[in-house]
Formats: structure tokens, sequence, C-alpha cells
């Protein structure tokens, strides 16, 4: 089966790109007040990796893999290589874990909430969608990471928990946050994240073109590329993490949980992470980072960020997998999570 990979451009496609985004892009923007010029160049080209059209462009190739995990494309085994050898988030900083389509984006925005101010925010808005993406882009994004004028960094992985070098970013002092979502609205996330981005991307067809029933298969059995090796799935990914979860650097949530109480749920987040926050500041970010918040403020976000956010943000719905699985897929789904984590205090919530 064939999937979808983001090749990297060549220097002559970005320098034209380039010069068309610089001579349009609007003086006042963030980045170029907030940035030096070469920063700022830099960041232009891992946008336009990104834009809508290189993703039509580069479309084609392998499943990309490293130490046998087959990657959810278009990440790539280089990135997370060379972090692993070579790069780490500091004190105070925060890696956002987790398996494709378990609440990623709105963790991703109710942390960016808590650790940075406005203009830090307003910043962050502008910014490449593989800036906040470990394991995408390119090497030379580490650089511009580490001098972004950002006090406290958050950046997001699909790796598993074997790909990450945990004992330096834990010596470093770094979090680790992984969030959790009950597998069965996961694969409906996923399967109509991905029909969406078929127009996009021609590549992707192949693990949904054929149907719910086939892809839900494909999905279960471990043939879908996400993050883990061949016959394993969600259940693995989470494993591998949930094995520090005693560890005091790391922090599980379930995305079930905060929607049933959201104001709580951030109390304790916020706590670990060892940020001070009023009741006036839960009710705001509640309604910063409510469904519907978010995407309105799509058109707000840079190009490529924008390209990906309409595809993810559909419903955020607990409950809407009744919508597609029969009885009998709803309990082959309930007996492979029993065999992996079984022997694990994990409990998914299913309905609200």
């Amino acid at each position: 089966m064939e999937a979808f990979c983001f090749a990297d451009c060549t220097k002559s496609f970005f320098s034209s790109q380039l010069s068309k985004r610089t001579k349009n892009f609007n003086m006042e923007s963030p980045l170029q007040k907030m940035l030096p010029s070469d920063l700022y160049k830099d960041l232009m080209e891992l946008s336009e990796a990104f834009s809508e059209e290189n993703v039509k462009k580069t479309a084609t190739g392998e499943i990309p893999s490293w130490k046998g995990f087959r990657l959810v494309p278009p990440f790539t085994p280089e990135l997370g290589k060379y972090a692993y050898d070579n790069w780490s988030l500091k004190e105070g900083d925060v890696l956002l874990a987790s398996y494709p389509k378990t609440g990623t984006n709105w963790m991703m925005a109710i942390l960016r909430h808590l650790l940075s101010n406005d203009e830090e925010l307003k910043l962050i808005k502008q910014l490449p969608l593989s800036i906040g993406l470990l394991e995408s882009g390119s090497v030379k994004k580490f650089n511009i990471i580490d001098r972004l004028p950002i006090k406290r960094r958050m950046i997001a992985t699909h790796l598993p928990a074997e790909l990450i070098n945990l004992e330096r970013w834990k010596k470093e002092n770094a979090k680790v946050v992984y969030v959790m979502r009950n597998p069965k609205d996961q694969l409906v996330s996923f399967y109509h994240f991905a029909k969406k981005l078929v127009s996009k991307n021609p590549g992707i067809g192949p693990f949904v073109n054929n149907g719910w029933d086939v892809y839900l298969d494909n999905a279960i059995n471990g043939v879908l590329p996400s993050g883990t090796l061949p016959g394993e799935w969600y259940p693995h990914h989470l494993l591998s993490w949930y094995k520090h979860k005693d560890d005091k650097n790391f922090y599980f949530i379930y995305y079930e949980d905060l929607k049933k109480d959201f104001k709580k749920e951030l109390r304790q987040l916020a706590k670990f992470l060892g940020v001070e926050i009023t009741e006036e500041k839960v009710s705001e970010i509640e309604e910063k980072c409510s469904f519907g918040n978010m995407k309105q403020e799509i058109s707000s976000y840079s190009n490529d960020v924008k390209m990906f956010q309409t595809a993810n943000l559909r419903k955020g719905e607990v409950g809407d997998w009744k919508n597609h699985f029969t009885v009998a897929q709803s309990e082959r789904v309930d007996a492979k999570i029993k065999d992996c984590l079984g022997s694990t205090d994990v409990t998914f919530t299913y309905c609200l």
C-alpha cells in the first residue's frame, strides 16, 4: 500500500517562492517586527515546505521509517534522529506527546495559553507548522527554535517514547504531557482527517478510498503508518509512554476529562507545569480554547497551519464513533484494547 510523504523542495523552488512571499508579506506582521531578518528568511522557507502548492508538488514516495517504526507522513526520520542525538528542550519547556487525532491540536492551544504571554502568542500563530512538530521540517529549524524570543517553549510529537532521548530531556528537567483519547473516536477522527487531505495529497487515498470497513481493519491490525511497528497501533504507542507514568516529569491527561470538566483539568495541568493561574485566567483559556473559537481563529494563523487546521478541526465530540461502528466492530476494538492495555489502569470514556 502506498502512502504519501513530503520531499524537500529544491533550492530554486524555495528561492522563487520566498521572493514572492517576502514581496507580498505584510510588513507589520509579528514575525518581521520581532525577528532578525535571517531568522525570518529561514522561517519562510520552512513555511513554504508545507504550503498547499508544495504539498501537491511533492506528495510521492515511500513510508518513512526509523528503527522499524513507520512514521506518520509527512514526518521524517532525519528530524527525529537529529533531535535524539543533538537537541533537547530545556527546563520549563514542554514536550506534548500524542498519537494522531487524540486531541493534539486542542492540547497545543491549551499549553500555549498556559505557557506564553500575549506577544509570544501573536508570534506563535505566525510560525510555520513544522516549528511546533518535532519530526517535521528541516534540521535548520532547531537553531530557529533556540533563537525564538519565547521563554517557555512547547513542541509536539507523534513519535513513540522509544524514539525520544528521554533520559537527556529529563536531565534538562523538561516536562512531558501525553494526551489520551478513546480509540473509537480516534479512529473516526483520523478517517475523516485523511479523507479531507486526499484532494490536497492524492497519495493518502489508498488508506481511505476503499471505505470505512477496510480502513478500520487496516488501522486496528497495524497496517497504517502511525509511529508504530508493523502490526501495532494506538494502544502500543500509548503504552510506550505510559511506562513513564510514575515519573515526576510526566503528566497524562484524558481528552474526555477535559470535555467533562475543563476548568478542573486545566488547574491540575497548570499545577504540574508550575504555572500560577487565576480563576479569571482559567475562564479566559476555556473560552479561547473552545472548539468554536479555535475554528474561528484558523484565519489568524500562517498559511500552512491554516491548511492543516481546516482538516484537523471537524467535530471534537465524544461518542461520534457510534455513527460509524457496527456492534461487531466495536467489540473487536474492545478486545484489541483489552489485549494490549488490560494490565494497566488506563480507562477510556466512550460516551459523556
